[in-house]
């Protein structure tokens, strides 16, 4: 199978149904059927047994180790930017270079296309690690979000990079209100804003594990290129309420799988062929609809 046209998914305990989820939303397929996805997943269940037998406790109490010095320069930049001060603003946070082979998955597929042109070229140095893991731009410059369509309570946006989402929302009052031609004189503005995230490779450390909340292609790439340890900003979770606050909706509905179980999915079982299967997929973009509404009335003062 073509790896450009490919998902690759990690067939992990307590995730059967969101895979049945996500393959729903592909274009049908000849072929895989729903069925087969769930053989393949049942398949792998005395594989997972056997791990947790004979790996217990891979997870636990991973050695994080200190940034190089060649790299705190770029990591001092990368703290300084205003959006990661802003999204990574929940739970205390921390940069270290993180053991790739006990970092847990919370992310059940990648992408053929973009794991192979992460692989391409010999494994990268301290800066350039540090420039692939904790960018200080944004993603794809060449994404190319456009709007497709504009109706009176609704805009359609796409986009050919995966990661653009809506960032955040404002209210601009006042000063604040940028002065564009509107039909009236306007005393408000609420902005929602479109685009890519950080992007920074990004671990959650809670009960002495570590979870990746972003960053799997990359994480997998290096991983299968012979690296050991890569910079990542890690947000520390010393409660399970923090650690709602800020994990995957993946990772709070399968909490058992994660930490209560001996030997939970992680980002190294998507090399064991009998653990993963191969999807073919068209090529995709992203869709974001924008849907907006308003409500006026009296009310008694």
């Amino acid at each position: 199978m073509d790896a450009r046209h490919s998902t690759l998914c990690l067939l992990a305990p307590g995730q059967l149904s969101r895979l049945l989820r996500w393959m729903e939303q592909l274009p049908a397929s000849p072929d895989l059927r729903p069925m087969d996805l769930a053989d393949a997943w049942r398949a792998a269940g005395p594989r997972w047994e056997r791990l947790s037998r004979e790996e217990a406790g891979r997870a636990d109490e991973p050695v994080v180790r200190p940034l190089p010095p060649e790299v705190q320069a770029h990591v001092e930049a990368v703290i300084a930017t205003p959006a990661v001060q802003r999204t990574f603003d929940a739970v205390p946070v921390a940069f270290g270079m993180v053991p790739l082979a006990q970092l847990m998955a919370s992310q059940y597929s990648l992408t053929g296309a973009t794991v192979d042109a992460l692989s391409a070229g010999a494994p990268p140095g301290p800066a350039a690690l540090a420039a692939l893991c904790l960018p200080l731009q944004g993603g794809d410059a060449d994404a190319g979000l456009r709007l497709v369509h504009r109706g009176p309570r609704e805009m359609v946006f796409v986009s050919d990079t995966h990661d653009t989402r809506m960032l955040d929302t404002r209210c601009f009052m006042g000063a604040e209100r940028p002065e564009l031609p509107v039909r009236g004189h306007p005393e408000a503005m609420v902005g929602l804003f479109l685009g890519q995230s950080t992007n920074l490779v990004n671990v959650l450390l809670h009960r002495r594990r570590l979870l990746v909340n972003n960053g799997h292609h990359r994480l997998h790439a290096l991983l299968a290129a012979g690296v050991s340890h890569v910079p990542a900003l890690i947000q520390v979770c010393g409660s399970r309420e923090e650690f709602d606050e800020v994990a995957p909706r993946a990772a709070r509905d399968a909490y058992h799988p994660y930490f209560e179980s001996p030997r939970p999915p992680l980002l190294a079982d998507f090399s064991d062929p009998a653990l993963t299967l191969a999807v073919r997929t068209p090529p995709m973009r992203r869709e974001l609809k924008v849907t907006f509404e308003w409500e006026s009335k009296m009310v008694a003062i």
